[in-house]
């Protein structure tokens, strides 16, 4: 179903993915509504998705940033344990390492993710558009 290869090894359950279209368009027979609210719906998921490449870019770039006694992974080690390329995994820190500076604490709440997408280059708020995972 994905066509992003940083995600490859990740699929999603089919029945899943119907039983949750199927909630957003249950008893709705009209075609516009129909449409209007699968397009809305699709918007919704989109941004969900941008904001979990987010999420994963800081991770990455979190795992190659040295840590107390200066050692960090490498781009291979990484793409190891996450089944990413190496070349992947360098785009992927590339983008999160300025997302190393905005406040991340964890367990995240709704709140903390507001805070860090508000703020994150590629966020909502920089007015970009397109793939980020």
């Amino acid at each position: 179903m994905s066509t992003d290869i940083t995600t490859t090894g990740y699929e999603p359950e089919l029945h899943d993915v119907a039983a949750e279209v199927a909630s957003v368009l249950e008893e709705i027979t009209d075609p516009t509504e129909m449409y209007a609210r699968a397009t809305a719906a699709q918007v919704h998921h989109q941004a969900v998705v941008s904001a979990l490449a987010l999420v994963r870019s800081r991770c990455m770039a979190e795992f190659n940033t040295p840590d107390a006694d200066g050692n960090k992974y490498s781009f291979d080690r990484i793409g190891d344990f996450t089944g990413v390329s190496a070349s992947g995994v360098q785009k992927l820190v590339v983008r999160g390492r300025p997302l190393l500076e905005r406040p991340f604490p964890v367990p995240l709440t709704v709140d903390d993710v507001l805070r860090f997408l508000q703020h994150a280059p590629g966020g909502p708020d920089a007015g970009t558009e397109g793939d980020l995972s």
